[in-house]
Parts: C-alpha cells; structure tokens; sequence
C-alpha cells in the first residue's frame, strides 16, 4: 500500500465528476486513509471543464498535489489541461469512448519500463 497519492477525475460538467471523486474519497476513506478532495468548476451557467482532485494519506492530509499520480481523463479537454501534470510514473486513465486525441497507437498498453515518465492506460 501507498503511503500517500492523489487522483483527478476531469470532464465536461454533467459528467458526474464531483460524484467521481467524492466515491474514490469515500472508498479511499474505508480503506483507512485519509481524505482531502478539492473540486474545481467554471462559473459558469452550463458547459465548461470541471474536476476533482482527491489526495489520499495515511497521515493527516490539508491540501491537494499539483503532481496527481492518477488522472482519469473522460474527454480530450482534460487530457490536454492535466496530462502534462501528472507525477512520477503517474497513470493516465481515459474513457476510449469520449477520449480521441490518445490513440492506441500512441498509449503504453502495459510496458512497465520504469524509464516512462507516465503511461496511458486504456
């Protein structure tokens, strides 16, 4: 187990991304860690990019990451604003159906060569 890591769920608002994140804290929480989620939307009316951030320790947490180890992207928006983001040997998550600008071709489908910055798990 992690000692501490951080997940940012992204999409177009009406996606449920506040309920994404709020489920992988609660989850995260029964696990035994601790939680701090922080969810960022536009001001605006209807539309826009929204996400949630959700740092997870075992130890008392007060502030999200700007390096998430996981960004589970649900379209190209979120890929293109967090991708570049991502900490470490961080994982992208995408949902194929919505995502187009990452195409199979270009994703590491499971090379584990610890010389990747990042992977695109699809």
């Amino acid at each position: 187990m992690y000692d501490s890591f951080s997940v940012l769920v992204g999409g177009k608002a009406g996606d449920g991304i506040n309920e994404a994140g709020d489920l992988i804290a609660r989850l995260m929480n029964r696990l035994g860690y601790r939680v701090y989620v922080e969810v960022d939307y536009p001001s605006l009316i209807r539309g826009g990019h929204d996400f949630s951030i959700v740092r997870c320790a075992r130890e008392k947490v007060g502030c999200r990451t700007d390096r998430p180890d996981v960004v589970m992207a649900l379209n190209d928006e979120t890929v293109e604003r967090h991708a570049h983001r991502l900490g470490g040997a961080g994982t992208l998550v995408i949902d194929t159906g919505s995502v187009k600008s990452v195409t199979p071709d270009e994703a590491d489908e499971g090379d584990d060569d610890p010389s990747d910055e990042s992977r695109a798990v699809i």
